[in-house]
């Protein structure tokens, strides 16, 4: 399946206190669900930073969610 977390964030930096609240979220669905793909929506963009750490987690991510559902 896919597990999708929608959260209402402007923009996304990878700080030390991101990047423990996102293993601590993937270490969860990889436990409950190893094949999940893992999708990430934000209401801004995502740093490079965050880009490189999230995509080597093997999180698809989706910037700027409000651009794309709005018109529908």
């Amino acid at each position: 399946g896919t597990i999708v977390v929608a959260a209402p964030v402007d923009d996304l930096f990878w700080t030390e206190q991101i990047a423990n609240h996102i293993t601590t979220l993937n270490s969860a669905i990889l436990e409950t669900n190893p094949q999940a793909r893992r999708v990430l929506w934000i209401a801004g963009d995502f740093s490079p930073r965050t880009q490189k750490e999230m995509k080597a987690l093997g999180w698809e991510l989706r910037p700027r969610a409000l651009e794309k559902i709005k018109d529908n």
